[in-house]
């Protein structure tokens, strides 16, 4: 007889299931029915559960839109606690590190009978906090999320995604994860020191209808997030990615084409989280079962439940209490809409060890683009020389990848500096090539771009000395500069709308320096993929934007009184401002938000020259001076 209390006790002796493939939707009758010993159903209703911290209650939505419950464990009993004030539904209920709750709905009433209006309510999720004590409304956020937050366990720290519907700034097929911290101010709590950590530009494809979802932080740190990314590009693919989000660097963790793999609740080792996993060919959201999926980039999972094998039946929204020793999970079933329940079950992790099959692998081949990035980061961290680009990737693939060379040697960059960057973060974007001349030698009609380091940052008036030492292949370029003012993480349509980030024009003089594997003449593509030999960089004297005729600036750079080279702001490209609207939208494509204070370099005007030692003088004429020297 199927169970249906609220409260149950185990199923006791039952075998466990068979795991092949071939076993995928083939069984009549219910799940409930048919648990294993190590498995007890302890709610007929209810979705989306999560653990208290102390492993004894669970909190859970009845519904979609529904009121929240508490369920203690001990006593079978369910508590409500969103009834005390009038709202909407919520679609998600998650404890905060503090014990209040973070709730997570939709803002404005709906008609629960129109699907559209569901579908918007469900999307359209905002955050608010709820005291613990259970007697307060909860407090606003706003924060509007795309489906629900991730939420740490242990930190008072949450993130979310944007999509367009939350952000209409944004194209319909681009995507963003944040993070943030909640604090309390004299009680009530706040947002603080909000970041994107992850902008879906950063993958290697276009998401098209698809998109990203933030799933949960991984301890015992939880400076990296672990979020899906959903895929529907002639075919139908799911997979799992974890985002470091104090350096950038991201992985995709199950490469899986043909199979569902979203994450869920992370557990507390900081080595595995739940994902949903089910084949999906032929059906973007097939029924599931959870499984553990290590975290090591192996892609290797085992399967713990089985209620996939049953006909129109799966099991999903997988968490793991604080101890690591009790999984909870919920029961769908086919035809409904994403994340409905039909109540939940406790696996006790520790009884189910030894039924459990091995971890199995359904990852593909780690792709060509992620190896050659691994090439770049072990040469940097080695001090040997950067892979030449274009020999790396034909020793790698015999794909042929021409038409994009250009954009694969952008991902590779992006992918290995931001691995290797120091903690002071990135300190802008810079531009090369920039010249006429320099582009018809390469045969390409834009400027290559590179990401600065902040750690190559100097202030002019400080020690404007470089030991060519310290820099192997040392060079000098003179160029003119911008100085952001306000945060820019969007696209940019024209030269006034870049104007309106720009807090100043500084004079610059750049030396890039470095190893790589030069074989001949290089394509744009080599240069993009070692960035430029972006080294370090001398930040000139702010000048007001908008003061001074960038184009008309004469620049000239001399050594010991000889001069070496002169040329103007027009030798840029299309112009100076051009190339900062350019590079502006390079930055916003690679994912990167540029902050106040940081810097854009328009790239070299005039010869680049190889750094000797004496005493420079790089003159801008409005943009003033600077003063430098090079010793041995």
């Amino acid at each position: 007889m199927r169970l249906t209390l609220l409260f149950l006790l185990s199923v006791l002796g039952l075998p466990t299931l068979a795991s092949a493939e071939d076993q995928y939707q083939s069984r009549s009758g219910h799940p409930a029915d048919h648990l294993p010993s190590y498995v007890r159903q302890v709610s007929a209703f209810g979705e989306r559960p999560e653990w208290s911290h102390d492993g004894k209650r669970i909190l859970f939505v009845e519904k979609p839109m529904g009121e929240v419950y508490e369920l203690d464990l001990e006593t079978g009993l369910i508590q409500g606690k969103t009834r005390h004030f009038n709202h909407y539904g919520f679609t998600r209920a998650n404890y905060l590190a503090n014990g209040d709750i973070l709730l997570v709905g939709p803002k404005d009433s709906f008609d629960v009978a129109d699907r559209d209006e569901r579908k918007h309510a469900r999307h359209m999720c905002y955050l608010s906090v709820m005291d613990k004590s259970g007697k307060k409304p909860p407090v606003p956020l706003g924060i509007v999320a795309a489906e629900g937050p991730a939420v740490s366990r242990s930190h008072l720290k949450i993130a979310w995604t944007h999509r367009h519907h939350q952000d209409p700034s944004l194209p319909e097929n681009n995507a963003q994860n944040f993070v943030a911290d909640i604090v309390y101010q004299n009680g009530t709590p706040k947002v603080a020191n909000k970041r994107m950590v992850f902008d879906s530009r950063q993958l290697p494809f276009d998401l098209g209808g698809a998109s990203l979802e933030t799933q949960d932080f991984v301890p015992p740190e939880d400076t990296k997030l672990i979020f899906s990314v959903y895929r529907i590009e002639g075919g139908v693919n799911t997979d799992t990615y974890i985002v470091d989000t104090e350096t950038g660097e991201f992985e995709n963790l199950t490469r899986s084409p043909g199979y569902y793999d979203e994450p869920e609740g992370v557990f507390p080792d900081g080595l595995h989280t739940c994902v949903e996993h089910a084949p999906s060919n032929g059906s973007a959201w097939p029924l599931c079962d959870i499984f553990k999926l290590k975290l090591d980039g192996s892609g290797e999972m085992q399967r713990l439940t089985h209620f996939s094998d049953f006909k129109g039946f799966k099991g999903s929204q997988g968490v793991v209490s604080d101890d690591g020793k009790k999984l909870c999970f919920q029961i769908g079933q086919s035809g409904d809409e994403a994340g409905v329940g039909y109540g939940f079950f406790v696996m006790d992790l520790e009884a189910a060890a030894e039924h459990l099959e091995d971890f199995k692998s359904y990852a593909s081949e780690e792709p060509t683009l992620k190896q050659a990035a691994d090439r770049f980061v072990q040469a940097w961290e080695a001090d040997e020389p950067l892979p030449n680009f274009t020999s790396l990737l034909d020793k790698l693939s015999t794909e042929q990848r021409a038409s994009d060379q250009l954009e694969d040697a952008y991902d590779i960059q992006r992918n290995w500096v931001r691995r290797t960057i120091e903690k002071d973060g990135i300190g802008g974007v810079k531009g090369g090539v920039v010249s006429p001349s320099g582009q018809k030698w390469l045969n390409i009609t834009e400027p290559v771009a590179a990401i600065l380091r902040a750690s190559g940052r100097m202030e002019d008036g400080q020690d404007n000395s470089i030991s060519m030492s310290d820099w192997e292949n040392l060079a000098i370029e003179t160029e003119i500069g911008f100085v952001i003012g306000k945060r820019l993480d969007r696209e940019l349509k024209t030269i006034e709308e870049f104007r309106q980030y720009v807090q100043a024009v500084v004079p610059v003089v750049e030396f890039p320096a470095g190893k790589w594997d030069n074989q001949g003449k290089p394509t744009a593509a080599d240069l993009a993929a070692i960035n430029i030999s972006s080294a370090a960089y001398l930040v000139g004297p702010e000048v007001a934007a908008g003061t001074v005729d960038l184009k008309s600036v004469p620049i000239s750079l001399a050594r010991d009184g000889q001069m070496l080279h002169s040329a103007t702001g027009k030798d840029n490209w299309h112009g100076p401002w051009e190339t900062g609207l350019w590079l502006a939208n390079f930055a916003w494509r690679q994912g990167i938000t540029l902050e106040p204070g940081q810097v854009m370099l328009g790239g070299a005007l005039g010869q680049v020259q190889k750094a000797k030692p004496g005493s420079y003088k790089a003159d801008y004429g409005a943009l003033g001076e600077i003063r430098f020297a090079i010793t041995p």
